[in-house]
């Protein structure tokens, strides 16, 4: 891309971003930036995901999005399991904290890799709901089913939504309780293998997205690796000693 062009791209996505913020401004908000009610705490069976008392799903992705879809992907494997309408479903990209592990991507691993942990996590928040729901109904939890973001018992039911607003569940999960809960069988599920739509799509038709190259930090430099212009050619010498010596200053 010439230079020309890259500054013709980035005044566009400039633009959209600037629409973006002008909606805000103006009060336009969309439905699923709405803040939550003042004082509500939403429901956190475990890091991966929480629930407000809207009914809105938060699911924390770890992996790079790379054009792949990884948040849909992941998303789904935890809501089909918690079983929520896909609607009511949103991603966040997290931060580096250290205790979301090890959050490399590559290899078409992200999703083989976490089915087994964002699906726990969704029958854990299944499992808890369906517990204070039927609390709040006066039923046992035996007779009660989750579907589509509500618990049902009988002529019943409680929204996800309403049993977070009423102070409920509060049960947590630690990892070796995770690590022992069934999931569905792949003939109960509604949304895996199914056609959904891309959760990462609108941020970015409408410039919101945050991209690598949006990233700056104090003192950042750039490189670019130096390869041979010729096929199969090879340096006669490398100096890698500043690279060397800035690697160990970061990560020593």
């Amino acid at each position: 891309m010439s230079k020309l062009e890259h500054e013709s791209a980035l005044s566009r996505r400039s633009f959209l971003v600037g629409l973006a913020g002008a909606a805000v401004t103006f009060g336009f908000t969309p439905k699923e930036g709405a803040a939550e009610e003042q004082g509500s705490d939403p429901f956190e069976p475990t890091i991966w995901y929480s629930l407000d008392r809207s009914g809105i799903v938060t699911v924390n992705i770890i992996r790079a999005e790379m054009g792949q879809h990884i948040g849909t992907a992941i998303a789904r494997i935890l809501a089909d399991e918690l079983e929520v309408d896909w609607g009511n479903v949103r991603i966040s990209a997290v931060d580096t904290d250290p205790k979301w592990g090890v959050m490399s991507t590559g290899g078409s691993k992200s999703v083989w890799l976490d089915f087994p942990v964002f699906s726990r996590a969704g029958a854990a928040g299944r499992i808890a709901l369906i517990e204070a729901g039927a609390r709040l109904l006066g039923v046992s939890p035996s007779q009660c089913v989750a579907r589509r973001g509500a618990v049902f018992a009988a002529n019943q039911s409680i929204s996800y939504g309403d049993i977070v607003r009423r102070g409920e569940p509060t049960r947590q999960f630690t990892p070796d309780e995770l690590a022992k809960l069934p999931i569905k069988p792949a003939s109960d599920r509604r949304l895996i293998g199914k056609k959904t739509n891309a959760l990462d799509i609108p941020a970015k038709i409408n410039g919101t997205a945050r991209y690598g190259i949006d990233v700056q930090v104090p003192g950042m430099v750039y490189a670019a690796v130096l390869q041979s212009p010729y096929e199969g050619g090879t340096p006669t010498t490398v100096d890698d000693g500043d690279a060397h010596a800035m690697f160990h200053l970061v990560f020593a």
